[in-house]
């Protein structure tokens, strides 16, 4: 069995050598004491799975960050980012080579190591697991960075697709303004609630602005409608609120929040914006401003309700609406009108021919049919209504009903363009209009 030198590790020439031919470190004279000397380095299972293991890791590391390099000079990632992913792969590979030189060294001295291979793997070691936190966080960083920018990529690609279908629709609805069939798009928009594609009457449009030599895709026409349907409903609010003669954007605002309300209709931030920078040069924060002045008008009912001095316990409630007749019933409605700023003309007991009452407000009347039912109001209820439109040269129909409605009395509304109140809209309006007889 060959002998080593403790000191460098260097074989003896032979067996019976008593000094180190390369350093001249006095030998040990059995194997023996090579094993239990305190200088030596034992080759143990311990040994074998950190080399290994750390070879294996280096080995993977070293593969995925010379994928990223060379990806990142491809894609033009950033200097810095380069330079610590370089930074990185050169530390790993470091280590990659000196656990190569530590298992060569086990190879030629099995029980001894060199000391400076300790230090330099011990050094590396350290560095090594530093580098490799930091660049798992600069991957992190890169990815999400990656990610962030995709996302911005992915949004400035929308934005840019809805800025152009805006600019398509908006040169479509100026070509058919150009010829006068707009007025197609516009009537067709009034009439029929559902203007989406896969109905007949879409269908028809499509076909007869084919006869005009206006060809459309279904999605393209289907932006014309709905862009001309928000005209519209913008036109129709802007000119009630401008009938008001509103001096201010907070008399605009509260005019504007009338509407909606009789209406029924969602408060519309943009539309309401809109109005207020042509009409006023608005500046403010409109959601803000809605809420101030939502508040402030329902103090104000609140303070009117209270100056009127009337017992509380003559208030017509939703309860006392079955109890009480047709005709009191048409009463009740025509103060309820009243009190939101109509005017109301009551039509004759006999013979109304549809229309139980009359209202207008910003020069738009209604003609509305009144039913105290206990079950729901079927389609006749809302033919009747639909019909006396025309006798009473209205603009709008209404039904108005203490129960509900039917199904298929509501898709007839919805196609007749007929407003429904039913028991649970009639009961919010006597709560916000209260009535005291």
């Amino acid at each position: 069995m060959p002998k080593f030198c403790s000191k460098c590790g260097v074989q003896a020439v032979d067996g019976t050598s008593l000094f180190c031919k390369n350093c001249g470190t006095q030998l040990p004279e059995s194997l023996h004491e090579v094993e239990t000397n305190d200088r030596s380095f034992k080759y143990s299972l311990l040994f074998k799975f950190v080399i290994y293991t750390d070879l294996f890791l280096c080995f993977i590391f070293c593969v995925i960050f010379f994928v990223v390099i060379i990806g990142g000079f491809l894609e033009g990632t950033s200097q810095g980012y380069q330079t610590a992913n370089i930074y990185v792969f050169v530390a790993l590979l470091a280590n990659f080579i000196v656990d190569m030189w530590l298992l060569k060294n086990k190879k030629q001295t099995p029980n001894t190591i060199d000391i400076t291979i300790c230090w330099i793997k011990g050094i590396l070691g350290i560095i090594g697991i530093i580098t490799i936190i930091s660049g798992a966080y600069f991957i992190i960083n890169s990815m999400n960075m990656h990610n962030s920018y995709n996302d911005y990529i992915t949004k400035r690609k929308n934005e840019d697709w809805a800025k152009a279908k805006i600019q398509e629709t908006e040169d479509n609805i100026k070509k058919l303004e150009e010829s006068g069939n707009i007025v197609l798009v516009d009537n067709y928009a009034k009439v029929y609630s559902n203007y989406l594609s896969g109905t007949k009457e879409f269908n028809n449009l499509k076909e007869l602005l084919a006869t005009k030599k206006y060809y459309f895709e279904n999605n393209a026409l289907e932006l014309i409608i709905h862009h001309r349907r928000i005209f519209q409903k913008y036109s129709e609010i802007k000119q009630k609120i401008l009938e008001m003669h509103p001096n201010n954007s907070d008399e605009c605002i509260l005019y504007y929040l009338e509407v909606v309300e009789d209406n029924n209709e969602q408060i519309n931030e943009s539309m309401i914006r809109a109005i207020l920078i042509e009409q006023f040069n608005y500046q403010g924060d409109i959601n803000k401003d809605i809420i101030r002045i939502s508040k402030e008008n329902e103090l104000k009912k609140f303070e009117s309700n209270l100056i009127s001095g009337t017992p509380p316990g003559t208030r017509i409630t939703i309860d006392h609406i079955n109890s009480i007749s047709g005709y009191d019933f048409e009463i009740v409605l025509g103060i309820l009108f009243e009190k939101m700023g109509y005017q109301v003309i009551h039509t004759p007991l006999s013979n109304d021919q549809g229309a139980d009452l009359i209202v207008e407000k910003f020069g738009v009347k209604t003609v509305v049919q009144a039913k105290n039912w206990q079950n729901n109001v079927g389609n006749s209820g809302i033919q009747e209504a639909f019909t006396a439109i025309n006798i009473y040269n209205a603009h709008k129909a209404m039904v108005i009903s203490s129960s509900g409605f039917t199904p298929s009395a509501i898709v007839s509304a919805q196609s007749n363009n007929v407003e429904l109140w039913d028991r649970e809209r009639l009961n919010k309006m006597l709560n916000d209009y209260p009535i005291f007889l």
